[in-house]
């Protein structure tokens, strides 16, 4: 329901002045009523948004603006309605002509630009919120979205001008809007500053604020993953593979017992790295990691210290894993120096360390464009802005891509859904269709046929199913697939995530990566 406004009423004693207040105008005949029912509209339009009986709400919401044009409730209710009838264009017309209705409630601008964001439209959604960053009661969350809208096309620079003109603007930001900027904020000095002032008005969790302030402070006023080359782009950096081995259940054909079988996977593709100048070690190249992940046996080798203290999560029924980070001064990659980088220690099973001692994610090279050729064995970089086009072979094709937590996510079509987003992961072996999207697109899990699979995380074992016979469309590439696995992936950041693309996939491409062009590119090498 709409705020209500307190009202002050004073009270006169002095029958003198009694007398002399003019009376209460007559209302209008029927005015209680009209009231009364608008009330009733107001209250089954919000119950029906609550249940998501959408089409309800949206119908009984447009015949009540037949008769409440003005009702605020009611406008915002039909945007809602329309929002999750997934109709975002309507819902953004909406929207953008009740704030004008309305001029002083900043939610209609906001869920304006929330529908051109769901709509793709990055440039129109910043365009809307940025008109909120004026407005005391909306700046701080129009901007949190404007520099993540940023942030998912690569656009770093422009994200952390608007984190830094919010902070400085607001006098008393939030601790929403300054853990937010650390996104897109490397500066030891300013995370500092930033990180202290949130221990302060977020006490709940000082401690936490305070174990990330260790390792900011280890940077002495520098920055973060700082790059560094010989000589100018492009640069080759040699790629290996390693075969890899995994335990997985047997596909069982209706009820019985689960056997498991040892099975060669695709090839994990792994690169030489010099850590703080020592000698080259074998980890994996891996554009589905956020973070640099380390074995402990390496951090003791190298007389490492654990700075802080940190969580992680993925895969698998543990949750979030206590672990804790380590800060190389370099890490030397091909021609190419990353120094003052963090790294997550994690005591992955003994199988994994055999063939490599960390994970090196793919965001290390966001400042250049990543031409990644499997087949030929190597990663080339070149500047940021070259064309795929000019440095891969005929048959080329560009996807759509969007770039949360600095990692590629491709716009595919899945069971005949367009725009269907999944993670593209070098580091995961096989394919995957996120359980927490398959009934949206129509997709379920033979669990008559199938047998419940189990595999590894890094947050230990995680189980899936099995669905059959479903199509995925990557740019002008078809996969048919007689059966592929359904497991809960997360819901990725900022946007609907419907699976991982791995290595079974990705292995039939040469990829290209441009994170700060927003692009990403395949090439089929049989074709």
């Amino acid at each position: 329901m709409r705020r209500i406004a307190a009202v002050w009423i004073v009270v006169v004693m002095s029958l003198g002045l009694a007398a002399q207040t003019p009376a209460p105008e007559a209302q209008p005949e029927g005015a209680d009523e009209a009231k009364a029912a608008l009330s009733r509209e107001i209250s089954a339009v919000g119950n029906l948004i609550e249940t998501e009986k959408y089409d309800e709400a949206l119908s009984r919401a447009e015949a009540a603006l037949v008769r409440f044009k003005e009702d605020y409730d009611l406008c915002l209710y039909k945007v809602q309605a329309l929002k999750g009838l997934r109709r975002f264009k309507d819902a953004a017309r909406a929207a953008v002509k009740s704030s004008r209705r309305f001029p002083g409630e900043g939610i209609f601008l906001y869920e304006g630009g929330d529908c051109a964001y769901r709509l793709g439209n990055f440039e129109g959604a910043i365009k809307i919120w940025s008109r909120l960053f004026e407005n005391p009661e909306w700046a701080g969350v129009a901007a949190i979205r404007a520099a993540r809208a940023h942030l998912l096309r690569g656009k770093e620079e422009a994200a952390e001008d608007v984190f830094d003109r919010a902070i400085e603007e607001s006098g008393a930001p939030s601790a929403h809007l300054l853990v937010s900027s650390l996104q897109a904020e490397y500066d030891s000095g300013d995370a500092l500053s930033r990180l202290e002032t949130l221990k302060k008005i977020d006490g709940k969790y000082a401690g936490d604020y305070e174990e990330l302030a260790k390792l900011y402070r280890r940077v002495s006023g520098g920055r973060l993953f700082r790059l560094s080359s010989e000589g100018d782009p492009p640069f080759e950096v040699p790629l290996k593979e390693k075969s890899e081995r995994r335990d997985i259940p047997s596909l069982v054909w209706g009820g019985g017992d689960v056997g498991t079988a040892t099975l060669g996977s695709t090839a994990m593709v792994v690169v030489p790295v010099s850590l703080n100048g020592t000698k080259e070690r074998w980890m994996l190249l891996d554009s589905g990691a956020q973070v640099i992940l380390i074995n402990p046996q390496v951090v003791e080798e190298l007389g490492l210290e654990k700075i802080s203290t940190a969580h992680y999560i993925g895969l698998g029924a543990k949750g979030a894993q206590e672990s804790g980070w380590v800060l190389f001064d370099s890490m030397k990659i091909g021609p190419v120096t990353v120094s003052s980088a963090p790294a997550l220690v994690i005591d992955e099973k003994a199988t994994f360390w055999e063939k490599v001692v960390g994970i090196v994610p793919t965001s290390l090279f966001r400042d250049f464009a990543m031409q990644y050729d499997r087949r030929g064995g190597k990663l080339t970089l070149h500047p940021s802005g070259t064309s795929p086009e000019s440095v891969m072979k005929e048959g080329t094709f560009r996807v759509e891509s969007l770039w949360p937590g600095k990692r590629p996510y491709v716009a595919t079509t899945l069971a005949g859904h367009p725009d269907c987003y999944f993670l593209v992961d070098t580091g995961a072996h096989t394919t995957f269709i996120s359980a927490e999207r398959a009934e949206s697109v129509g997709i379920t899990v033979n669990s008559a046929r199938y047998a419940t699979q189990r595999g590894e995380g890094l947050s230990g074992t995680f189980l899936s199913g099995v669905a059959e016979n479903l199509t995925l469309d990557l740019g002008n590439a078809r996969f048919e697939m007689p059966t592929v696995q359904v497991a809960e992936v997360g819901g990725g950041d900022q946007i609907e995530c419907y699976g991982i693309l791995g290595r079974l996939t990705l292995d039939k491409f040469e990829i290209f990566f441009d994170y700060h062009a927003n692009v990403v590119a395949f090439r089929d090498y049989d074709k």
